[in-house]
């Protein structure tokens, strides 16, 4: 008879925090990204949305301060630009790192027009799932996650804030994308992925 060990998720307050101290929360950027964090960023157009990702992702990756922090870097991160084409996102970004630029992975064209054309957002989201899979990326940014949200999509009144302009990154250092089955849901004020495992 063989034993295997069971994975029991913490069902008190007391094995929560045992959970939390043997398991501590980790910074990517001290008090701005966690691992296995969700993060987003939603403001207006033109309002420096995609700068600031670019500048996150360049700190990720060669390790240079983020908003006054000091970051250690060495991450593979990715961009899912579903916003613009390959050509003018690649124009902007020959303006943004007018030297060398960092190792930042980007979402294929091909992969684009895929996750574009997906009738559903789980559709959408799976696309992105398995590439970030596949390039074994740290952290990926998605700009715009409304463009997650197909055309005629019914939006729920807890996803309204994001029918317009937003951007959507994740922490995917310990997450499991094993079956790339990402799921799509969406909470009272926010919106989350949640990866199944």
């Amino acid at each position: 008879m063989s034993t295997q060990a069971v994975s029991v998720e913490p069902q008190t307050v007391a094995e929560l925090i045992a959970n939390s101290k043997q398991n501590p929360l980790i910074w990517m950027i001290p008090d701005v990204v966690q691992e296995d964090g969700i993060h987003i960023l939603h403001g207006a157009e033109e309002s420096f949305k995609t700068m600031l990702t670019l500048q996150l992702h360049e700190a990720l990756t060669v390790g240079k301060p983020f908003l006054l922090r000091e970051v250690k870097g060495s991450l593979r991160t990715g961009i899912a630009e579903l916003e613009m084409k390959a050509r003018p996102f690649g124009s902007r970004l020959g303006k943004f790192f007018p030297g060398q630029a960092p190792d930042i992975h980007v979402l294929p064209e091909k992969l684009r027009r895929n996750v574009l054309s997906g009738p559903a957002p789980k559709d959408r989201i799976r696309f992105i799932a398995n590439w970030a899979k596949n390039e074994g990326l740290d952290f990926l940014s998605i700009d715009s996650a409304v463009k997650l949200f197909p055309s005629g999509l019914r939006l729920t009144p807890s996803l309204l804030p994001f029918s317009s302009d937003a951007q959507c990154a994740v922490s995917l250092r310990n997450e499991r994308l094993s079956e790339a089955a990402a799921k799509c849901r969406s909470s009272s004020g926010g919106f989350a992925f949640q990866f199944a495992q």
